[in-house]
């Protein structure tokens, strides 16, 4: 309902040797707005300077940040229209690639640059936190309104064609 719902876990430098991989599920708005809502999240409790995460707020987010922002990129596509998508965000370690739908879109760069960061990328404070419907850093904040489904990290970047198989 997007206030209090979501899902955390307490993990030690979350996959701090994986330098590619993937994040994917399904999400559904439950009104058409542009509230941001985080999907998935990974951060650092002790302070808001180390996360990443996906998140709706009209578009598709991914965002990294390593004591400074690394990137912020989003989707072409609206997807806040109160229907199922599937998303993927894979890294291969070089690049990020969005998928929505099982299609590849376009991705725009709001912030730094698309250099494929992933989690083993952290200089700093390693992520200790992961979350699934919110974002808790210091505080817990950006709380999903709608729903979500299916949910999985993967410690490779998955292709393609394994991205439409989950889409379909």
């Amino acid at each position: 309902d997007g206030s209090a719902d979501y899902l955390t876990a307490s993990s030690a430098n979350f996959r701090s040797s994986d330098s590619a991989g993937a994040i994917t599920g399904w999400f559904k708005t439950s009104v058409a707005d542009n509230v941001v809502g985080v999907i998935w999240g990974a951060s650092d409790t002790a302070t808001a300077d180390y996360h990443h995460f996906v998140y709706v707020e009209e578009y598709l987010y991914v965002v990294h940040k390593d004591s400074s922002l690394v990137y912020s990129l989003r989707s072409t596509q609206a997807v806040n229209d109160g229907s199922w998508h599937h998303f993927s965000i894979v890294s291969n370690g070089s690049a990020i690639t969005m998928y929505i739908d099982g299609v590849s879109e376009t991705i725009v760069v709001n912030s730094g640059s698309n250099n494929g960061d992933w989690f083993g990328d952290m200089t700093g404070s390693k992520l200790d936190n992961v979350t699934i419907g919110v974002v808790t850093r210091t505080s817990s904040e950006f709380f999903w309104n709608g729903s979500l489904a299916d949910i999985r990290y993967y410690s490779d970047a998955i292709t393609a064609t394994e991205v439409a198989t989950l889409a379909s």
